[in-house]
């Protein structure tokens, strides 16, 4: 318990301060580019992560050489400092346009500093012999590390041998999974015709190149098979596992070895000076005995009496109290390597003037501020304010309280001891496990919980979505192609979305212009305007005063379709009577041979009239019944669906202080701002914060109407996001939505479409109905469980309170602490489970 104390104590002095200064200081548009996935350096990936690994076991390996805590983590600090300087320049993250106190090099200098400074200006007081062993592992650390460098160097060569296999014809004889073996098997077999001048092997991979070439060169008709591919590749997630493994794993491990490696000392410390306390004391039993014997103190050895001798020393005990072969060092019979034995017995005066000093000072300064509440402990701060504070000059010194008038000091190596240990069977499978299955482990935690559940990589992008793209080609406009007396597939409907009345009204005049089409009144009417009725005797029913003008229209034309535009259909959602109406009115004209509807829409309107309340939460509405969604599914099914406008790619702005590339990033929103670029002044407009202020005082209305197009849910996700929270990856779905009506864009994760759009959404709404919404969406198991784990708590109290009412406070200190862990814990098991909320 001590030990894992201590351990977890250092870990978290090191991390929560590397946390804070990696978070909050530098900029996290270096962890964005860092750790989101590109897929321009799928190439890279795999040697990435391996060089990531052997800078990792570098860094371990070097810990029989390296002694002291400060140093291993100076080591530490130091060698990760230069891979984030190696990966900021091979990805072009340096970030050179923010403050230098942003930037990625400021922050792990911050850290590396200190720890190299306590290094140098205070000593350590460890002084341990290097043996084989040590240089063995350090020198295996280095040759990884040499490795892992040269492989990244040398991987755009690599990329070009690679391309030779082409030439044996293995690109389309073989599956994929297939052309490695092929490579392998043909360089052999020529190999070995070469080496054994065999004409018949040389002329058969002659054959096989020219007939595979032959059929090479024919494009295949058919695919052979489709194998499951994700995003993201493994490379990656051994890339971030690699990550992950250096910067959490690395400084455990060398925390937890040095701290085990101090209480191992110690123990050996307090084992000798129990030994010395027991040879004292038996030394003192034998004069006592021996005056007794003789009458009075023995002051010379002039009788029997006075001269008997208990001779004992503290190296003989010391090699009985171990098994045989066990320990070594000066004095011990029959040892004289000590490269093998984890117990030895130093010399004091063979260590260069360390006094036998094999303790780590930053324990001790620990150890000694600890209050001693066991005995054990109370060991340990004793003997570590020895060793501070006690004259080191002084050979003789104090061990637990006894004195040891030996030469030596016993000392236990913790290399040599753990390899004892790995040895045998069971440290075989520990130690294979510990290099093996912690790697690989983490690498499973990596994709499942990071790549999938947090970043999301794994969704795949929309079909719409280029991958290369530049300003010029943002969205994709397909207005639909009209042709006089040219009747659509599907009917004579068409739904045209991702326009607006206006947009929509001006494409369809022009094509009537251009004799292309017949519009009715040349204009596209709001649905609202057209549901006027009144009532005719003749039929006996309510007519619409729309149908009977087009009725009239139709008559007086010799042209056989006339084209009929309507719009806002999304306003009547909420209005039963005018939702009725408004299916009726769209049956009459869908069902009409000689009317062609046009429908003109910025959002699914389908959506909004099966589903009223999504998109307000304060109005009780129970919406259309079972026979009228049935109706509006039906009657929608048989439309044609034109997008006018969608979302190709967008991607984050590089530097963010550049005033022309900030402004054209913000007009690649919707297509509606690009009227926005013949007002910009930039002579005014010479910052950043001045840009997004004149994009939210001219956009404003535009914002509005955006925001009042989405559902409360949808609100919701991008008001969390506006405040920095990342969007929930198994909200796939919103997801779609968002990105495809461009609210969002994915570049290394999901982000609000501009600046000025996330700072409008901050104001959007009052606290108060954001309040409400949070309220009624809130979902997950801790929402259901609370009040029976209150009352059981309650309960568990009143038991308590009644039974022992002495331990209050310890129980009340219990409870505190489960409710707030309780909580916690279920939100967090929900949301890796996939339920929950829209937002993490």
């Amino acid at each position: 318990m001590v030990l894992v104390f201590v351990a977890v104590f250092l870990f978290l002095l090191l991390i929560i301060p590397s946390f804070v200064m990696l978070r909050y200081i530098t900029h996290q548009r270096f962890w964005q580019e860092l750790c989101g996935f590109d897929k321009k350096r799928n190439y890279h990936y795999l040697m990435l992560g391996l060089l990531v690994f052997a800078v990792s076991f570098f860094v371990q390996f070097q810990m029989g050489v390296v002694q002291s805590l400060f140093g291993r983590l100076s080591l530490w600090a130091v060698t990760c400092s230069i891979l984030v300087l190696f990966l900021a320049r091979n990805f072009n993250l340096s970030l050179n346009y923010f403050f230098a106190w942003r930037r990625p090099v400021f922050s792990f200098s911050f850290l590396t500093v200190p720890l190299v400074l306590l290094l140098l200006f205070q000593p350590s007081g460890v002084h341990f012999q290097t043996i084989s062993i040590n240089s063995v592992y350090a020198y295996s650390g280095l040759v990884m590390l040499f490795v892992g460098i040269g492989g990244m160097s040398a991987r755009r060569q690599f990329k070009k041998w690679w391309r030779y296999w082409k030439w044996f014809g293995c690109e389309k004889a073989l599956p994929s999974n297939l052309k490695v073996v092929c490579v392998i098997t043909i360089i052999a077999i020529l190999t070995y015709a070469i080496w054994e001048r065999s004409v018949f092997l040389i002329a058969f991979v002659i054959l096989f190149y020219v007939l595979t070439k032959k059929w090479g060169s024919q494009e295949p008709t058919t695919k052979r098979y489709a194998i499951e591919s994700t995003r993201f590749t493994a490379g990656y997630v051994l890339f971030l596992t690699g990550l992950a493994y250096l910067g959490a794993a690395i400084p455990a491990t060398l925390i937890a070895y040095s701290a085990h490696d101090y209480l191992l000392q110690r123990q050996s410390h307090f084992e000798e000076a129990s030994i010395a306390k027991s040879i004292a004391s038996k030394k003192s039993a034998i004069e006592q005995y021996k005056t007794f014997l003789n009458q009075r103190v023995c002051t010379t050895e002039d009788n029997f009496f006075c001269n008997m001798r208990l001779e004992l020393s503290v190296e003989e005990s010391l090699a009985a109290s171990f098994p045989p072969n066990q320990i070594c060092g000066a004095g011990i019979k029959g040892s004289e390597s000590c490269d093998t034995q984890w117990a030895q017995f130093i010399s004091k005066r063979s260590q260069d003037g360390q006094n036998g000093e094999f303790t780590d000072n930053v324990f001790d300064v620990l150890f000694s501020s600890t209050p001693s509440e066991t005995e054990f402990v109370s060991h340990l701060a004793y003997a570590a304010k020895q060793d501070l504070y006690i004259d080191k000059s002084v050979e003789k010194r104090w061990k637990g309280g006894s004195p040891s008038d030996s030469e030596g000091e016993l000392r236990y190596r913790t290399d040599l001891f753990m390899l004892k240990a790995v040895s045998k069977e069971a440290g075989q499978l520990t130690m294979l496990l510990m290099l093996l299955g912690l790697p690989l482990g983490l690498y499973l935690i990596i994709r499942q919980l990071i790549v999938k559940r947090l970043l999301g990589e794994h969704l795949q992008d929309q079909y719409r979505l280029k991958e290369n793209c530049n300003g010029s080609n943002n969205y994709a406009y397909e207005f639909p192609k009209f042709e006089r007396d040219v009747v659509p597939k599907r009917g004579h409907s068409i739904l045209i979305l991702n326009s607006t009345r206006l947009t929509a009204e001006q494409q369809l005049v022009e094509l009537e212009y251009e004799q292309k089409l017949a519009l009715y009144q040349s204009q596209v009417y709001r649905i609202t305007d057209t549901l006027d009725k009144y009532y005719s005797s003749e039929k006996h029913r309510q007519d619409f005063y729309f149908l009977d003008g087009l009725g009239k229209a139709l008559s007086g034309r010799s042209e056989k379709n006339i084209y009929v535009a309507l719009s806002g259909l999304e306003q009547v959602s909420l209005n039963d009577d005018a939702r009725k109406d408004a299916l009726a009115l769209l049956y009459e004209l869908h069902l009409n041979p000689n009317i062609i509807l046009i429908l003109v829409a910025e959002t699914a309107p389908l959506y909004r009239l099966l589903n009223p309340a999504a998109y307000d939460a304060s109005v009780s509405f129970a919406g259309p019944d079972v026979d009228e969604k049935s109706s509006w599914t039906k009657l929608f099914s048989e439309f044609e669906k034109h997008y006018v406008w969608s979302p190709l790619c967008k991607k984050r702005l590089e530097n963010l202080f550049d005033i022309n590339a900030l402004f054209r990033h913000e007009c690649q929103a919707w297509p509606e701002m690009a009227q926005f670029e013949t007002r910009f002044d930039r002579q005014r407009c010479r910052e950043p914060e001045q840009v997004i202020e004149f994009m939210l005082v001219h956009a404003g209305p535009l914002y509005r109407r955006k925001w009042e197009e989405c559902t409360v849910k949808e609100k919701l996700i991008l008001w969390k996001m506006a405040h920095g929270a990342s969007i929930n990856p198994e909200s796939a779905v919103t997801i779609e939505r968002l990105v495809r009506r461009c609210y969002l864009f994915r570049d290394k994760g999901w982000h609000i479409v501009n600046e000025s759009f996330r700072q409008f959404i901050l104001t959007a709404e009052p606290e108060s109905v954001v309040k409400e919404w949070m309220d009624n969406t809130s979902s997950g198991a801790w929402s259901v469980l609370r009040i029976p784990i209150f009352a059981l708590l309650l309960v568990l109290l009143a038991i308590f309170v009644y039974s022992s009412g002495s331990s209050l406070n310890t129980l009340l200190s219990i409870a505190t602490a489960t409710l707030g862990l309780i909580p916690l814990l279920i939100k967090n098991f929900s949301l890796l489970r996939g339920g929950g909320t829209e937002i993490e």
